[in-house]
């Protein structure tokens, strides 16, 4: 199951706009519309993220090798990341070029921002854990940088 977000977009501002002059029409304040509508759109997000995180698992997935793998026991088709929730701070932007954007980075990139701003990792201790040097690391991010300009 996926959320087509541009659709469910349009079809979230199409309604909202007949609610809202439904509401014009009966005298309510700007500012009480507002508030409406800003909860509605807190609910639409809310609503992407769940779906977002919606998976379809083989069929051949039981909870047993699902337990397994999570502790990284068993080899197999299951990663030993499942249900990890490395990267579970990209639901929670609500800027959605921001999202847009981070959703273009590689795993390495996002790996790297995640380690630096919630791990709390130096660029020192990533590039020993990623058996590189400080300055890859550091050019790594440099370049994260300049795909947002002074976003980051």
């Amino acid at each position: 199951m996926g959320f087509n977000y541009a659709k469910e977009k349009a079809e979230f501002e199409r309604q909202w706009a007949a609610v809202r002059a439904q509401y014009e029409e009966l005298g309510m304040c700007p500012d009480a519309i507002k508030e409406l509508h800003d909860f509605d759109w807190g609910w639409f997000k809310s609503r992407r993220r769940y779906i977002n995180h919606l998976a379809d698992l083989p069929e051949e997935a039981t909870m047993e090798v699902i337990r397994q793998a999570s502790t990284g026991t068993v080899p197999g088709d299951i990663p030993a990341t499942l249900g990890s929730d490395h990267h579970r701070w990209l639901d929670e932007i609500e800027d959605e070029q921001l999202l847009q954007k981070l959703m273009l980075l590689s795993e390495d990139d996002l790996a790297l921002l995640t380690s630096l701003a919630f791990e709390e990792y130096t660029q020192g201790e990533i590039a020993q854990q990623n058996h590189q040097n400080q300055q890859a690391i550091s050019r790594q991010l440099q370049q994260i940088r300049k795909t947002f300009g002074k976003r980051v």
